[in-house]
């Protein structure tokens, strides 16, 4: 029997993943993505889009290898996915170590329940990300913390980031956080142009540079950002001179990854 009435906002990044794992030459492999499609009714119209598809399979790949490292570094470590969704990272990279948490809204738990599930090291937090409280039900215990924020940070105003950032600082010393980021080409352009690939149609943040975030706090420290466009660039088509159009790659689609201090 088939989940019924997934909405949008859960339904398309599982279901990108999984078109992108059928490609016989798919950037990523996620089995899991391509069972819980078949498992999936959603309330939404499907609407194929192979640049949307592009920029979540190449964040998903740059994501995945630094959770990798970051596991093989810290292999007892508590891994928080902020915004989760269904994400299947947790039943795909766990190391039967490793704790992982999914924080999502309250709505989302019901379909992450039937579709991903619960475990003894796999946990779904009720609660939206800009509630502090969530923080509450990790016990950091002396172990590292990775926190992971794809797509979610996007759809929050810049001073709900440096909220959570700030918060994250100070209960978590020392930890980590790998962060999806667009840059403003993206973000002007879904705010003057409604994105049907957009669940709620319009981005709310964006940063070009992402070293600017250090200036925020003097224990944010950027490890590395990574460039989307940088990757696969047989498989942008004409996409791939989009980084000259715009003025430079940091305007589009990125990866930061940030060390945290209090």
């Amino acid at each position: 029997m088939k989940v019924e009435n997934v909405p949008e906002d859960l339904f398309s990044p599982v279901y990108f993943r999984a078109k992108e794992t059928q490609r016989p030459n798919g950037i990523i492999k996620d089995s899991l993505a391509v069972k819980i499609v078949e498992q999936m009714s959603p309330n939404c119209l499907v609407v194929d889009d192979w640049a949307i598809q592009f920029g979540i399979a190449i964040h998903t790949l740059i994501v995945d290898d630094i959770v990798k490292q970051f596991l093989q570094q810290h292999p007892n470590a508590a891994i928080v996915i902020l915004g989760g969704g269904l994400a299947t990272r947790p039943l795909l990279m766990d190391n039967n170590r490793a704790e992982w948490f999914c924080v999502d809204a309250p709505y989302v738990e019901l379909f992450w329940s039937q579709l991903v599930g619960e475990s003894q090291r796999n946990h779904f937090i009720a609660s939206v990300v800009t509630d502090l409280s969530w923080m509450n039900q990790i016990s950091e215990a002396g172990r590292a913390v990775l926190f992971v924020a794809e797509g979610i940070f996007l759809y929050l105003t810049e001073a709900e980031v440096k909220q959570v950032i700030f918060s994250l600082q100070q209960r978590f010393p020392n930890s980590e956080i790998v962060i999806e980021v667009i840059g403003k080409f993206i973000l002007k352009s879904t705010q003057f142009f409604r994105s049907k690939a957009v669940p709620g149609g319009r981005f709310q943040w964006g940063i070009n540079d992402c070293s600017e975030m250090e200036t925020w706090s003097s224990g944010i420290k950027l490890i590395k950002e990574y460039f989307c466009y940088d990757y696969y660039k047989e498989r942008q088509g004409i996409m791939r001179f989009l980084p000259y159009l715009v003025g430079g790659k940091q305007k589009l689609l990125k990866v930061a990854h940030f060390r945290l201090f209090k």
